[in-house]
């Protein structure tokens, strides 16, 4: 995977320049990235990229080369110079690690002071370049790939309550990995190390501060003046861009934003079958903006060819129906050099999550209806986890949940909501997909500029709710894009509120319907949808490649590796009840494929 690899020991010994090249070959994998390579006895760095961010060579020294620095990612708002690194290594030096505070961009920066022995190692606000580390009694070890750092500390082992975290929410809350000792870098933070002593600053952190004065017009105007120039900053003369197009509103949001000048460097592409709702979609929004649009067909073959590189790149952390993020950026980047998108508008600007919890009027029902809300329930657990390993693990996920949770609060409850799930499903969950994305084109958004952002924190979150805000913003900058219905509820974007509220209503039942006919008919009698990308449920019913791949990666006891922790017995009632029309257990199925995976993947002798 691209980024930087640190090393840095805990005292006076000397590092093994083996060291780096070990985690580098592993952070490799099956990439092709360009390299980047130093080694002193006190510090060993490397940096892997595509060479469309910052292409000179790192790290840059001062004049002494008493100071060394290595930048992955790219800043906005600076003076260019085409050296990110070098404009840090400049800032660092008047103004030590304060200048960390006032950056814009994607990145993570390394800093070696020689003189000192001290390493400093800073994330953007928002960790979306995915990095992982360890400290040992040997050393400090930084890398993109947790598998990276786990191998070169020795022999991993598997960390058994981000196991409990898998299946009981999907992802691994907070900064677990499936690495016991590697912890996920967070966002937000300069750390330090110096003399085997380890700090964290948490320099930003989602400073919700609600101001009840300002207007909605107001408010709208500087979202608009803000996403504008978000996106002058991430554009430039010589490169070329593509948008990922859905049928969602923050991929026109962003597509709608390309500025003029730039609009011939830029396309658009999407990726599904020709008559989903999604890609039918896409298609106009690309159409009312005159946008080059390519479609990607997905099949079933293309995630199942593909899932075994998905799960080494996410290591686990992202279920293998996204598998097809891979090839369709290889595809894409054949005339991109960087795919833009909307980052978590949806939940930044929408309140997807304050609609979803509206019911919940304190911090502890919240904190349950989280709990209740998990991919495989308590009781669920109970059947799917060996006796052994539910017995020591079953409250497992709700300690890490308590633990999460209270990371996450804030004085407003709608803020608390925002927070935790920015937190523990966009940073742990959603940038697995960029992680995904990056391993063959370099990606930006103007949703994660600082100026953007620090307007959305200012939100009351009665404007964030519904969409109200976020509507009103796509109707005044893009009326002819607002006037397309959005996926979610078959209407148009810029519809009255009670028409949005009563078409994603009419949506859901449709859905229950849908469901008890198929119950009720053992599976004799489907409507299947054509609103999404793919259809898990209806491939499992009517794809005979899907359900070989599963049956057999699932069902052969012999090379079973999750039967150390999951019941085979229960893993046949799923697919029976799969088959059966009893219930659509497709997305269980495919996490517990992913988990068998990834343990075959990294822990072959488990």
């Amino acid at each position: 995977m691209p980024g930087l690899i640190c090393v840095a020991p805990s005292s006076n010994i000397a590092i093994d320049g083996a060291l780096l090249e070990k985690m580098i070959s592993a952070a490799m994998g099956r990439g092709h990235f360009q390299t980047d390579r130093f080694c002193h006895a006190s510090f060993c760095g490397a940096r892997l990229h595509l060479g469309t961010f910052n292409p000179g060579p790192q790290p840059v020294f001062n004049h002494d080369r008493s100071v060394a620095v290595m930048l992955d990612g790219e800043l906005y708002g600076t003076a260019e110079s085409g050296n990110d690194a070098k404009l840090c290594l400049g800032l660092y030096e008047k103004e030590g690690v304060d200048f960390i505070h006032r950056l814009n961009g994607s990145f993570i920066i390394c800093i070696h002071d020689f003189n000192q022995r001290k390493t400093l190692v800073a994330s953007d606000r928002f960790g979306s370049r995915p990095h992982f580390f360890a400290i040992d009694s040997n050393y400090f070890m930084l890398a993109p790939s947790a598998a990276a750092v786990a191998r070169a500390g020795g022999a991993p082992r598997l960390d058994e309550a981000a196991v409990a975290d898998w299946f009981a929410f999907g992802k691994l809350l907070g900064d677990k990995t499936f690495f016991g000792g590697v912890r996920a870098f967070p966002a937000g933070t300069i750390f330090s190390f110096q003399g085997g002593k380890a700090d964290f600053d948490r320099y930003w952190d989602f400073p919700y501060s609600p101001d009840n004065v300002k207007s909605e017009a107001r408010f709208v105007d500087e979202l608009a003046q803000t996403l504008d120039r978000a996106m002058v900053l991430r554009t430039r003369p010589s490169r070329t861009g593509s948008v990922s197009l859905s049928g969602g509103l923050d991929s026109r949001l962003v597509a709608g934003l390309i500025p003029a000048d730039a609009r011939g460097n830029f396309r658009a592409f999407s990726f599904g079958g020709a008559d989903c709702e999604e890609v039918r979609i896409a298609q106009k929004v690309a159409n009312r903006l005159n946008l080059p649009w390519n479609c990607f067909d997905i099949e079933p073959q293309i995630i199942t060819q593909g899932a075994s590189e998905a799960v080494e790149i996410t290591e686990g952390m992202d279920y293998i129906g996204v598998g097809y993020i891979p090839p369709i950026h290889k595809l894409a980047a054949r005339d991109a050099e960087v795919v833009f998108d909307g980052f978590a508008l949806d939940l930044t600007l929408g309140g997807s999550y304050l609609d979803k919890f509206s019911h919940v009027h304190d911090r502890e029902r919240l904190k349950e209806a989280i709990y209740q809300t998990a991919l495989f329930s308590h009781e669920e657990r109970g059947e799917l986890f060996n006796a052994g390993f539910y017995d020591k693990s079953q409250e497992w996920p709700r300690f890490s949940l308590e633990e999460s949770f209270a990371a996450s609060s804030c004085e407003d409850l709608a803020n608390h909501i925002d927070k935790f799930f920015l937190d523990n499903h966009v940073r742990r969950f959603t940038m697995e997909g960029y992680r995904l994305m990056r391993s063959q084109v370099e990606h930006s958004s103007p949703a994660m500029d600082n100026g953007f952002i620090d307007v959305i924190m200012a939100l009351p979150p009665g404007m964030r709710s519904q969409h109200r805000i976020y509507r009103r913003l796509l109707a005044k900058r893009f009326p002819k894009l607002a006037a397309i219905p959005y996926n979610s509820t078959g209407v148009r974007a810029d519809a009255p509120r009670w028409l949005w509220q009563a078409g994603a209503n009419f949506r859901s039942r449709l859905d229950t319907v849908r469901q008890i006919v198929r119950q009720a008919t053992a599976g004799k009698v489907a409507f299947w949808t054509k609103r999404n990308y793919v259809d898990f449920e209806k491939w499992f019913a009517k794809e005979g490649s899907w359900r070989e791949f599963f049956g057999k990666l699932l069902s052969d006891e012999r090379n079973l590796l999750s039967q150390r922790y999951l019941s085979k017995r229960y893993i046949a009632k799923l697919f029976d009840q799969q088959y059966s029309g009893q219930r659509d257990n497709s997305m269980k199925i495919m996490y517990i494929a992913t988990f068998e995976l990834f343990l075959r993947r990294f822990f072959p002798d488990n």
